[in-house]
């Protein structure tokens, strides 16, 4: 991944205007699990291209693995399912951190029970996500 890392970046001081080099990026950070690198790379790549569903569904990814799971909702999923509703991995995950959502909400609320839920499931990881493509 440390090889991938230093080719998409000097492919970045090449073409700093290209979206999938950044989120591309952000994928091989997150396998590191350097999320905050790779939330820095996902908000560049939406910065270059805005329409780009792939960066959005990576910043999910990211925020939910730092545990910003309402972050990972509305800054990650919806926006990339508003770009890309046929997005099957990004309707999981955005199930999964909906659900953690609700989990945590109900969590902070509830002081003396004890929950017997289940936890849902992490996200697909960005390598499900690259094998997609």
């Amino acid at each position: 991944m440390d090889e991938a890392i230093s080719f998409y970046t000097q492919a970045i001081a090449i073409n700093p205007n290209n979206a999938v080099y950044f989120a591309n990026r952000a994928a091989a950070y997150s396998q590191l699990g350097k999320h905050d690198k790779a939330i820095l790379d996902c908000n560049s790549a939406i910065q270059a291209d805005p329409k780009y569903s792939k960066a959005y569904s990576r910043l999910g990814f990211s925020l939910y693995a730092l545990g910003h799971y309402k972050e990972a909702v509305s800054l990650g999923y919806e926006k990339c399912l508003a770009l890309d509703p046929a997005n099957k991995m990004a309707r999981d995950a955005l199930d999964v951190a909906n659900a953690k959502v609700r989990e945590t909400t109900a969590s902070a609320t509830t002081t003396t029970a004890t929950a017997t839920t289940a936890t849902p499931s992490t996200p697909p990881t960005t390598q499900q996500q690259q094998q997609q493509q």
